[in-house]
């Protein structure tokens, strides 16, 4: 039996292709589908409003200091992991912006601390209008990290990772499929290396259209600053992800040019923390 999810989409997405035949809007199809890379026709609603759960209990110390409330105690190592790391690492919590480039090494802004009304982030070509984010440097770089989003317009969900895309069939980014997630905000942070779940993230709460997300899925590069996204399919394994562009919001997707036939012009895209 379908999902709750999936039938919701199935109605919605029928509207899409009657709104398209009855307000020119232009749409796009796949496999017989008509696609929109954000639903049509839906009354937005304030995020914020929706949840006010971090202007009570802000996650972050950055949010904490705005309010003039004591910063949150460090975390501490378990002995265990003291004796797993190498004695001469220590990790390292940082704070700085996203700096975007595309593939020619061209620099596309920063990722912007304003979300679009879906609780998606965009890009903006003003450093001061940047997202400011915190992460922790891990010894292992093989190990993904969350990433808080410490001046974002949507604190309620303060976690900076991926949520599913609206006219994706299913939770995962595979070759030859359109499939795509929206870089956006959730409201807790997800195991690492694992599938997509379902809680409260700001497209969701803008929408009222339930979708899953994941946000530990951010590879640090020392030395470049590189932050590299690997998305989790379904069967638990890693996903080939592409971050990118379109309409000047931010995604990842599977298959680069499946996407853009399917959603028009986009660039391919990478991260670099700057501190």
């Amino acid at each position: 039996m379908p999902s709750a999810s999936s039938l919701f989409k199935i109605f919605v997405t029928a509207s899409i292709g009657l709104s398209a035949l009855v307000n020119a809007v232009p749409t796009s199809t796949f496999e017989g589908r008509a696609l929109s890379f954000n639903p049509l026709n839906v009354n937005l609603q304030p995020i914020e409003k929706r949840d006010g759960f971090s202007a009570i209990n802000p996650r972050t110390n950055a949010q904490r200091m705005a309010q003039g409330l004591p910063l949150l105690k460090p975390k501490r190592f378990s002995p265990f992991d003291r004796r797993t790391q190498p004695s001469s690492c220590i990790p390292s919590t940082v704070t700085g912006t996203i700096a975007v480039q595309d593939t020619s090494g061209g620099s596309q802004g920063y990722v912007s601390a304003t979300t679009n009304g879906f609780g998606e982030y965009v890009l903006t070509t003003d450093s001061t209008a940047a997202l400011t984010v915190t992460f922790t440097i891990l010894c292992d770089t093989t190990t993904p990290v969350a990433i808080s989003a410490d001046n974002t317009n949507i604190p309620s969900y303060p976690f900076f990772g991926g949520v599913v895309g609206f006219s994706s069939t299913d939770n995962d980014l595979e070759p030859g499929s359109p499939n795509y997630v929206y870089i956006a905000g959730s409201a807790s942070q997800s195991a690492a290396l694992a599938p997509p779940q379902s809680s409260s993230n700001a497209f969701t709460a803008a929408t009222g259209i339930p979708e899953d997300y994941e946000n530990t899925i951010w590879y640090y590069t020392p030395g470049t600053g590189q932050l590299t996204p690997v998305w989790i399919n379904s069967d638990g394994t890693p996903a080939t992800t592409i971050l990118a562009e379109t309409q000047n919001i931010l995604l990842l997707t599977g298959d680069y040019n499946s996407f853009q036939n399917s959603f028009g012009p986009t660039t391919e895209l990478n991260f670099f923390f700057t501190a």
